[in-house]
């Protein structure tokens, strides 16, 4: 039984001993997920961004969740957390290396935010920077964007999302 202060032990309850278990060992059964050092996620996770859409004619607001280690793309998902979520991979280095929205297809905002705090959404239960054992989840190559880059900043949408997908991100006015 479970001693109370002053030596009292209250009737039912037992203690982590009495269970088979050592005061404050921790269950191997239960591993924990393994906490992710803020020194090891790279700095544009977080930024929200906003990318034009030429077919569209319209900018869009997204957030950087994720960062392909093979080839350094990031990912960037629109809607976070709503029904309507989707993401892109695209080369952020080098629009930000052209320096030019117009040309780039994309500006970073001041504005950042801690993605831990959505950790509900499917945006970061899929990120291999908030999840460095996950498995690593492949998309599809369609719907990627058209771009004045000849197309290779852009990359693909899983379940076939973007524009050509049915999904639909909002329009930086509607934000």
């Amino acid at each position: 039984p479970l001693q109370l202060p002053g030596g009292g032990a209250r009737p039912g309850m037992q203690t982590p001993s009495s269970v088979g278990g050592t005061p404050g060992a921790v269950d191997p059964k239960k591993k924990k997920k393994p906490k992710v050092s803020l020194s090891d996620i790279p700095e544009l996770i977080g930024y929200k961004v906003q990318r034009y859409w030429p077919k569209e004619a319209q900018w869009y607001l997204g957030v950087v969740t994720d960062r392909r280690e093979r080839d350094g793309a990031y990912c960037i998902t629109y809607n976070l957390g709503k029904k309507d979520e989707s993401m892109e991979w695209f080369d952020i280095d080098a629009a930000e290396a052209i320096g030019n929205a117009q040309i780039s297809h994309y500006q970073r905002t001041e504005e950042k935010i801690d993605l831990r705090r959505h950790a509900g959404t499917r945006a970061y239960q899929n990120s291999s920077v908030f999840n460095p054992n996950k498995g690593k989840k492949k998309t599809s190559g369609g719907g990627a964007p058209s771009s004045s880059m000849g197309g290779s900043m852009g990359g693909g949408y899983k379940s076939g999302g973007g524009p050509a997908g049915g999904q639909r991100k909002r329009p930086l006015a509607a934000i």
